[in-house]
């Protein structure tokens, strides 16, 4: 076979160069055709180009000629001879130019479509350069051209032009219409051409395909299929690969490819079965070598899943195997699938248990079936993520078992199904599997057997070493506790469960007066008298600390009355109980949440139910809403209908908005209400101070006060197993405090009626107490200041004086500003204070200590200057500190105290808080080492040096309060600032009164400043007056003379007009100025009535006040029926001079009004205002309205004189005279007089 097909391929090549020469020969010929047939196209495309193109170009250079000539001829400039002669150029070239076209049109031929338009353009070109030559010949010889002759070649032009380009348009057309026509005959053999060769190609290769194509089919007919496609199949088998694919036509049993499928169908079919059997065999081998180790059950599961994972190429493998467990709340314990190992080639988990019912498992075993995901229930699909229809996601469960009964499932997942062969490897391998599971689990049991028996052999014998030195010590301790209890100079009682006295020292019997044996197996509350008022005060207790609980963490107390050794139930606005510990329920005898939903009438008896619901409602209908109460001795009904003696304390209790009441319940075997309250407090709020003073029955006198503290220890149950209850005696303490809580009481009823206001402030600013003045001051209700910061009462703009510097809490700057205050005095007052205080320079070494930190580092004087600071300190106090440890990271932290270990001259080590801070000297940079309580001294200097500080107090209403402010620090015994006593002194009056004097002053000053204007001013006016007259007389005597018809009469005429009008003007400056004796001024002075004189002021001014209405309206009744002392004209003149300056201010407006209204502030005294609504007097111009000479009227049209006169006149009748004004408003001018009776 392979000789036929070298000869084939011998046959085929020779052919395919035959065939490639014909082809070549072929081409040839066609490339000869197709030159000489494009050399007669583009022959014919040039003559085309010289007949057509050129001469429509000549005919388009003719056409611009003829429109530029046209151009020339409609410019304004072509009257001169320059003109002439260029026109006369232009159209010889336009005649050379037509010459050119008739010659091109006679080169490229003259078609008779052509003759017409030739000779039509030949005719119109003749008539116009005719017509043109003509008239421009006409104009040379006058020697320019004439507006007329100008207008007739510009009609010519018209005329014979248009004519001229319609030939020339007519031509052009036929010029394109035969180049169409050239164009179409070129197209059309240039088509003819190209199909001829187009033919004869296609001829020639018909031909060669077609030899090609009979060649190739009876070489492909052999074969069955390409020659080089059979080499390629034949070297595949050769080399072993049998996958490939070998297509054969059908029907086609006797070609080569043919044979060659047959024989690769068998080798592959033999192939494949050893591949499979060869695929189990590992598979198996694989299994077994893994169970064959000696594994724990999750180390079985772990290695099988691995190895199972990367033999079967899936994406996961899982074992599970069946265990006991709780499944439900049966709390019956059931066997489930549990999870021991898996593993994964992607990010799949699976379900620590999977929900697959065993029956299902075991007819899978007994079946020899694999489980596919149609075959599993719905809920085993969802825990593994799956579903029935995905595609995606196959799962394969294989059962093994042992000794007929499943112990498990092997999980494999996979993307795609995975083939039926997988069983004949699973099915024999989950054999070895439950086999190795069982010896791996049976192994398990027996190794922790054997550790248990061991530890619980070693655990038995530590115990009784153990027992054996726990009875000794507990001999030792009893007999240290019996020594100890006996000394105690406390009462100690032990309670056990039932409430009941198990044991006492010796000091509760000296404290209650009794025996012991009267005491021990007595009820505890023998000892206690708890009264109702006892009761109030665990209530009140127990409200306030619930209501700051409930603040602090919303709920959150209900874990905490869990805790309470007392039943609590809580009960909403309707009665049900929504809440109920398990002391409560314990009582009761419910158990979980049966008593929630249930009215609380659930718990009495039946007779009682009344009682408990009117108790419910007094509390729930109550406005307060911490109110307490106490039932007294109830009868309370538990679940299986006992009956129990109990006490009830209630309490309001607001939780979200909605009103609730808590029941404490307490039986008759529960401790005492003083106990219960230590307990129950210290549970609620966390708080240190577990005591409480109650009453200690005594038998032979009264009640003794004590401060007791319990300790109860609960069992499992929550049931107190027994209380120790620490009882000390505080006679002492209370009467201390009732003498303390008397001198508060007398402190605050001094501070109360101190007449400055005195505040009270705690350690952080925060305002503790007011005394009323102080309140006054803020104006606000003591209920909204306290608790308020100082900065935020006494805000300041002013930062030089910040308030927070007399906070105690606040140290900032401290030091810097006890230097500011006083540097020639800050190292004196360093050196004064008792408490250590030590002064390090740049170099960080000490260079100042005083006596007191001498005395403390044991140095002698000035002995530990010069040490450096990381010298004094101990080596594990500087590891604690900020590294690197300078004085810059120290001063960094300055707002923090920090306890360092200072060493001592001996070298031993004492510990003291410690702040650092900052100097500036000026000179130099200090830093200032402030141990112990040096910090607060110097707060307490710096509040002492800075009093008197005069502040604002902004009221909410707006007013602002004047203050001087001193604040004096409160220390304890241990001389730390506890708070701060501020002091405010109300300056308003101080101020008013300063005003008023500065008001005088300014008063005094203006009077004097108007006396001595008055005084000038009567002189100027006085020797104005003489010249005055001198000119007024003059002017007459020259009127007499030329007599009143002559021309200057009206000169002299306005000449003494002015005079006139000068001399009134003098006489009201001598008016102003000059003072009065008193008698003359008595006899000038007249009684007269007000009212005539504000009517005729009316009058007077109605008619030359035009525009403006003029009104009078008594403010009082008869407040105008007064009569008054002094001159009426005066007063007329102080009315009209006030109305005819409203009038000004009123201008032009329409709606301008002016108010004579008169009234009676006083008994004595009677106001006229004139009131206008004009534009008003601006602020910084109303304090000089009353000036002499002061005016703001242009010049010419005012004197300044008006108001001055106006005060003048007021001032000599005993009265004042006031202006109110406001811009775009309007001005009131109020005159008071004093009036007669």
């Amino acid at each position: 076979m392979n000789a036929l097909i070298k000869n084939l391929s011998f046959t085929l090549r020779g052919a395919v160069r035959w065939m490639g020469a014909l082809l070549i020969l072929v081409m040839a010929m066609l490339a000869l055709l197709t030159g000489s047939q494009m050399q007669a196209l583009e022959s014919s495309l040039s003559r085309m180009y010289e007949n057509r193109v050129v001469s429509m170009k000549r005919l388009l250079e003719m056409e611009h000629a003829l429109m530029d000539f046209g151009a020339s001829l409609s410019s304004a400039d072509v009257t001169s001879n320059q003109s002439i002669d260029r026109l006369m150029r232009k159209a010889y070239a336009m005649q050379q130019t037509s010459r050119v076209v008739q010659d091109a049109l006679v080169a490229g031929g003259i078609e008779p479509e052509l003759q017409p338009a030739r000779a039509g353009y030949e005719s119109a070109f003749s008539r116009w350069h005719y017509e043109m030559t003509r008239l421009l010949d006409l104009g040379r010889e006058k020697g320019h051209i004439s507006t007329a002759l100008q207008n007739e070649l510009l009609n010519s032009q018209n005329r014979y032009g248009t004519s001229l380009l319609g030939a020339l348009d007519t031509l052009t057309n036929q010029q394109l219409v035969q180049a169409k026509q050239d164009y179409d005959r070129v197209q059309a053999s240039y088509k003819r051409m190209t199909f001829e060769f187009y033919a004869l190609v296609a001829l020639t290769l018909a031909l060669i395909l077609g030899s090609l194509g009979w060649l190739v089919s009876i070489v492909r007919s052999l074969v069955g299929g390409e020659p080089r496609r059979l080499v390629s199949v034949t070297h595949d088998i050769v080399l072993g690969n049998l996958e490939q694919t070998i297509d054969v036509a059908a029907g086609d049993k006797s070609s080569a490819m043919a044979n060659i499928r047959v024989m690769v169908d068998s080798l592959r079919a033999n192939q494949a079965k050893n591949h499979h059997r060869l695929w189990i065999d590992n598979g198996l081998a694989l299994i077994n070598e893994t169970v064959r180790n000696e594994h724990s059950p999750s180390q079985l599961a772990m290695e099988i899943s691995q190895k199972m994972t990367h033999y079967l190429d899936v994406q996961a493998c899982a074992l599970y195997a069946y265990g006991f467990g709780v499944v439900d709340d049966s709390m019956i314990q059931r066997q489930k699938l549990t999870l021991l190992g898996s593993e994964s080639h992607d990010s799949t988990t699976f379900p620590n248990e999977l929900p697959l019912p065993s029956h299902l498992l075991k007819q899978a075993a007994s079946d020899g079936l694999l489980l596919r995901n149609k075959d599993l229930p719905e809920t085993c699909l969802e825990a593994l993520d799956a579903s029935r229809a995905e595609q995606s996601r196959h799962f394969l469960i294989i059962p093994f078992h042992f000794e007929n009964r499943v112990r498990g499932i092997f999980v494999v997942k996979s993307r795609y199904q995975l083939p039926t062969h997988v069983s004949e490897l699973m099915l024999p391998g989950s054999v070895a599997i439950g086999v190795a599971y069982e010896s791996a689990q049976n192994r398990e049991t027996l190794l922790a057997s054997l550790m248990d028996s061991h530890r619980l052999t070693n655990q038995l014998q530590e115990n009784q070493e153990k027992l054996q030195d726990s009875q000794i010590s507990i001999e030792q301790q009893i007999q240290y506790v019996n020594g100890l209890f006996s000394s105690m100079q406390s009462g100690l009682i032990v309670v056990d469960e039932l409430g009941d006295i198990r044991d006492c020292n010796t000091a509760l019997l000296s404290l209650s007066g009794l025996s012991r044996k009267e005491v021990i197996g007595q009820r505890s509350t023998i000892l206690f008298d708890d009264d109702e008022a006892t009761l109030s005060l665990f209530l009140n207790s127990l409200s306030k600390s619930l209501t700051r609980l409930e603040f602090i963490e919303p709920g959150g107390y209900m874990n905490l009355l869990n805790q309470t050794p007392l039943g609590c139930v809580q009960i909403n606005a309707e009665g049900c109980i929504q809440f109920a510990n398990s002391r409560a329920n314990q009582m009761t005898g419910y158990f979980g949440k049966e008593l929630i939903g249930q009215p609380l009438t659930v718990l009495s008896p039946e007779p009682l139910r009344d009682n408990y619901a009117k108790l419910l409602k007094s509390f729930l209908g109550d406005k307060n809403d911490q109110k307490t109460g106490y039932s007294g001795m109830l009868y309370l009904q538990t679940k299986e209908g006992e009956k129990l003696s109990i006490e009830l304390g209630l309490v309001n209790h607001t939780v979200n908005g909605q009103r609730t009441v808590l029941a404490f319940i307490r039986n008759e075997r529960d401790l005492p209400w003083s106990v219960t309250i230590t307990t129950t407090l210290n549970r609620l709020i966390n708080d240190d101070d577990e005591s409480v003073v109650t009453l200690l029955k005594n038998k032979k006198g009264p009640s003794t006060p004590v401060r007791i503290s319990s300790s109860i220890m609960f069992s499992v149950r929550g049931i107190p197993e027994q209380t120790v209850i620490n009882v000390h005696d505080v006679s002492s303490l209370i009467h201390k405090n009732e003498q303390i809580k008397l001198q508060n009481s007398l402190l605050e009823k001094t501070m109360d009626a101190m007449q400055d206001g005195v505040l009270r402030v705690d350690r952080t600013g925060a305002l503790l107490s007011a005394n009323p003045k102080a309140l006054e001051i803020f104006g606000y209700a003591k209920v909204h200041v306290l608790g308020h910061t100082l900065g935020a009462l006494l805000p300041s703009a002013d930062n030089n004086q910040l308030i927070e510097h007399w906070v105690p809490e606040y140290h900032g700057d401290v030091m810097q500003r006890l230097y500011d205050m006083d540097p020639e005095r800050f190292w004196q007052r360093l050196a004064d204070m008792p408490y250590p205080v030590l002064g390090f320079d740049a170099s960080e070494r000490v260079k100042f200590t005083n006596l007191a930190s001498q005395t403390f580092l044991g140095y002698a004087h000035h002995s530990l200057h010069g040490h450096h600071l990381l010298s004094i300190l101990t080596k594990a106090c500087l590891d604690e500190l900020p590294q690197p440890v300078s004085l810059h990271s120290l001063t960094a932290i300055a707002t923090q105290a920090n306890v360092l270990n200072w060493l001592k001259s001996d070298q031993n080590v004492v510990s003291e808080s410690t702040q650092f801070f900052t100097v500036n000297t000026e000179t130099e940079l200090w830093v200032i080492a402030c141990l112990g309580n040096s910090v607060e001294e110097a707060k307490a200097q710096t509040m002492h040096a800075v009093q008197n500080v005069e502040w604002v107090v902004n009221q909410h209403e707006g007013e602002q309060i004047p203050v001087v402010l001193t604040a004096a620090p409160l220390r304890d015994a241990h001389g730390l600032i506890t708070g701060a006593v501020i002091t405010m002194k109300d300056m308003r009056e101080f101020k008013e009164k300063e005003a008023e004097n500065l008001r005088m002053v300014q008063k005094m000053e203006q009077s004097q400043r108007l006396d001595a204007l008055g005084q000038l001013a009567a002189g100027v006016a006085h020797d104005f007056n003489n010249l005055l007259g001198v000119i007024q007389n003059h002017a007459e005597l020259v009127e007499m003379k030329i007599g009143e018809d002559s021309k200057a009469a009206k000169n002299l005429s306005a000449i003494m007009q002015a005079t006139t009008r000068a001399r009134d003007i003098v006489i009201k400056l001598n008016g102003l100025g000059r003072e009065r004796p008193p008698e003359e001024e008595e006899e000038n002075l007249t009684l007269f009535e007000l009212s005539p004189v504000i009517d005729e002021t009316k009058s007077l001014l109605q008619a030359s006040l035009k525009g403006i209405e003029i009104a009078i309206e008594p403010v009082t009744p008869d407040a105008a029926n007064v009569q008054l002392k002094g001159q009426s004209g005066s007063l007329q003149q102080v009315l009209v001079n006030l109305c005819v300056n409203a009038s000004h201010a009123i201008g032009e407006r329409r709606d301008g009004r002016i108010v004579i209204a008169a009234s009676r502030p006083t008994d004595n005294t009677v106001s006229v205002a004139v009131i206008d609504n004009g534009s008003g007097i601006p602020p910084e111009t109303l304090p000089r309205i009353f000036e002499p000479f002061f005016t703001t009227k242009e010049v010419g049209k005012g004197t300044g004189l008006g108001l001055a006169m106006v005060r003048s006149i007021v001032t000599r009748m005993g009265g004042s005279i006031d202006c109110q004004s406001e811009m775009g408003v309007g001005t009131s001018f109020i005159v008071t007089l004093p009036f007669s009776r």
